[in-house]
């Protein structure tokens, strides 16, 4: 039997080593050379949509056929380190920093005269040199007066009649900033300046694709196989415009790429099992009929996920325990590398808050997230990986240090000192898997998985990580394209596992919480989960009679869970969602009071969330219940159903907004208030019916047009314990 083989380069822009499977694109090469070698031009625009393929063609491409010809090519695509006071400080800086990467610097190459250096960068290379700035418009997303300036200083130094170098600039970028080169045209004349317009590539060469890379390893290919290959593709690339900027789902040669990558994986081609359409059919990723442009789309992203997770998949294969731990980090991380379709720039100082999720999941108390995230940002803007790991040294089989280097211990201890100095010392965790560990322990752990995750999205060409000239790291995605999928994928890998909830749950043997999942006890004996420490997870478990005591849950969601006789008794739930839950049970949700944390700061319930009452003669029962509770905000968001109950709480804020329909039925009332709120707010289109307890208080209301119900609620309650009714739309406070 054969070894299978992997014949595709895999989700990523093609290099210089790829120039063999760089198809279709040898009459744009022929047209870009042919400008870049003309005496009279100085300025090549290259302009495409996303995902057509232009670092591709650039790298695999124009680089190696200049080369040949003798030309010195100097490839420029990282803005996010750009550095200078002025244009054209930033400029050469540009220039200088690519050709030091390199190894073009001669020893001529000196900053300290700007004029001079681009002189003598003439002087030495003269019409050989051939700079390509490629990305460009990363340029102008970060900075558009930044970007213009730019522009205009190549406009400036190529019409300067002082300087008249003899180089040329490949400006390559999105189409859409096609304009941003504008005032650059216009201080040059047409002679000097070419604008290429990069199409998508033929139907033929897209087969090519397909075929060339399988036919190179002698592995057979069914022509019938190729031909759907590429009918999925042009119907993935006709989805309606307006759809594409919605979903942020432009599908490109990257996602082909992808799918490609992914099918090789799935289907093992080798010289006996070849592409045809039988295999095809079983392969995950591919859905057995498409015949909308959606759906073809919906293929392809979806193929791009699967890359991500066999890429991530392999590499937590290979780091045993710590994978799941480092992969969840990623999946944390993919959250925040692009926005609407465009990679973001991110400092891993500001990156690593984020991902972990919030250096609040280490456990520490208020005093100590600060220390924390100090602590955090000096590790991080200081230490390459390997110093990191040396010098934390964590053993993840426990809480000890590894560490060898006396110096590296004396550096260790002064972050120790950093936090246990502090009035309230950090305490070892009571429970989960660092248990007995202490906080400095948890910060090394968690910094340590970052790291972990930075280095493979590295390596699995999904980002690139560069340094600006202050030392900062920075870190951007490959590619535009991968921005969707990457987020898709870490949105549902978090989802679908349970690893951020397995590795703080308080509660021995309690380690799944994911979908179709049930913890549950029984009426006469809930289960009881004591000190938990659930801070920024996603719960969609479904509960049943549990009962949560002097828990944390922080910043976390439960999603589409059913919470059926559910109680929070002095749990803190700072800024926790419940959305889409079904609330039932006789019980209901109870939150109550209890500790002195356990005060609502900001928690909503939302999404379409649906309380589900019982009611008999003596009134409304389960529902929303708050019992003994002082606090800030409590939000009511697209709720229905009944009864939500306020007792004994203090409420700075309370509201009910949207399509709110509190009812519990004609058996009693939907909303009941026995309770102190200093404001009041609603939007709701129905409040049903309400009874205000003895002793209530209302100091302002601002109530729209569907909540009479309230108003008339509310109009006994004598003038110093309420505000006039602001009718109509929600006014200001």
């Amino acid at each position: 039997m054969t070894t299978p083989v992997h014949p595709y380069p895999g989700a990523r822009p093609l290099q210089l080593e790829d120039e063999a499977i760089l198809l279709g694109r040898e009459a744009d090469v022929r047209r870009i050379v042919n400008s870049v070698t003309s005496s009279y031009t100085k300025v090549v625009e290259l302009t495409a949509d996303s995902g057509v393929g232009k670092s591709s063609l650039l790298n695999a491409g124009l680089n190696p056929e200049l080369r040949r010809s003798g030309r010195v090519v100097v490839h420029i695509d990282a803005w996010s380190d750009l550095a200078g006071d002025n244009d054209l400080d930033r400029y050469i800086f540009a220039v200088h920093s690519a050709l030091e990467r390199q190894d073009l610097l001669r020893p001529f190459c000196s900053r300290t005269d700007p004029l001079g250096y681009v002189a003598e960068l003439s002087d030495v290379y003269g019409s050989n040199l051939v700079l390509v700035f490629d990305q460009l418009e990363e340029l102008f997303r970060d900075s558009q007066e930044l970007g213009s300036g730019f522009v205009r200083e190549i406009g400036s130094l190529i019409a300067n009649p002082r300087t008249r170098i003899p180089y040329t600039h490949v400006l390559s970028m999105r189409r859409e900033f096609t304009d941003e080169l504008r005032p650059l045209e216009e201080m040059l004349d047409r002679s000097q300046v070419e604008h290429i317009r990069l199409g998508e590539i033929a139907d033929n060469d897209i087969a090519d694709i397909v075929s060339e890379p399988l036919l190179l390893e002698d592995i057979p290919v069914e022509d019938a196989a190729v031909d759907e290959i590429l009918r999925r593709y042009l119907l993935a690339r006709d989805v309606d415009g307006r759809q594409v900027e919605r979903s942020d789902r432009r599908v490109g040669l990257l996602h082909l790429q992808g799918l490609l990558w992914v099918l090789a994986d799935q289907l093992a081609f080798d010289v006996d099992r070849g592409l045809g359409l039988e295999g095809l059919s079983a392969a995950e990723c591919w859905p057995t009929e498409i015949a909308t442009p959606h759906d073809a789309a919906k293929m392809f992203a979806l193929a791009l996920e699967t890359y991500v997770d066999l890429k991530v998949g392999a590499l937590a294969t290979m780091a045993g325990g710590r994978g799941e731990e480092v992969a969840d980090v990623v999946a944390n991380m993919a959250q925040h590398l692009s926005s609407r379709g465009y990679k973001l720039v991110r400092d891993t100082d500001s990156l690593a808050p984020l991902a972990l999720p919030g250096l609040a999941q280490l456990g520490l108390r208020d005093g100590e997230v600060a220390i924390a995230a100090a602590v955090a940002r000096s590790i991080l803007s200081t230490k390459e990986t390997s110093d990191l790991e040396r010098e934390i040294g964590v053993a993840l089989r426990g809480s000890s240090y590894l560490l060898s280097d006396p110096a590296d211990q004396r550096s260790l201890d002064v972050l120790r000192q950093e936090l246990v100095a502090q009035d309230d010392a950090p305490a070892a965790m009571a429970s989960g898997r660092m248990r007995y560990a202490t906080a400095i322990d948890l910060l090394s752990a968690c910094l340590s998985n970052f790291e972990g995750a930075l280095g493979w999205l590295v390596e699995t060409s999904i980002v690139r990580m560069t340094r600006t000239i202050s030392g900062e790291r920075v870190v951007a995605l490959i590619h535009d394209g991968f921005g969707a999928s990457l987020a898709s994928w870490g949105a549902r890998r978090l989802r679908s596992q349970d690893a951020p909830l397995r590795s703080l749950t308080a509660l021995a043997g309690l380690t799944v919480f994911d979908d179709g999942t049930t913890i549950s006890g029984t009426t006469q004996a809930p289960l009881v989960i004591r000190d938990a420490r659930w801070l920024g997870c996603l719960v969609t478990a479904d509960l049943r009679n549990v009962v949560f005591e002097n828990c944390h849950f922080g910043g976390t969601r439960f999603q589409g869970c059913v919470l059926e006789n559910v109680q929070f008794d002095g749990c803190a739930l700072w800024g926790a969602i419940f959305a889409e839950c079904n609330v039932s049970g006789d019980m209901g949700l109870l939150i109550s009071g209890g500790r002195e944390d356990a005060e609502i700061r900001t928690l909503t319930i939302s999404g379409g969330s649906v309380l589900a009452p019982l009611a008999d003669e003596s009134g409304p029962r389960g529902g929303l219940r708050f019992e003994h509770l002082d606090g800030y905000g409590l939000f009511l968001d697209s709720v229905a159903g009944g009864p939500w109950v306020l007792d004994d709480c203090r409420l700075a804020h309370v509201s009910m907004d949207h399509d709110s329909d509190l009812n519990a039925g004609p058996l009693g009332p939907g909303w009941i208030l026995r309770s102190t709120v200093r404001h009041l707010t609603t939007s709701t289109k129905h409040v049903g019916v309400v009874e205000i307890g003895a002793g209530s208080s209302v100091a302002f209301i601002e109530a729209g047009s569907g909540a009479r119900e309230l108003d008339d609620a509310l109009g006994d309650l004598s003038e110093n314990q309420r505000s006039p009714v602001v009718a109509g739309e929600p006014q200001s406070g």
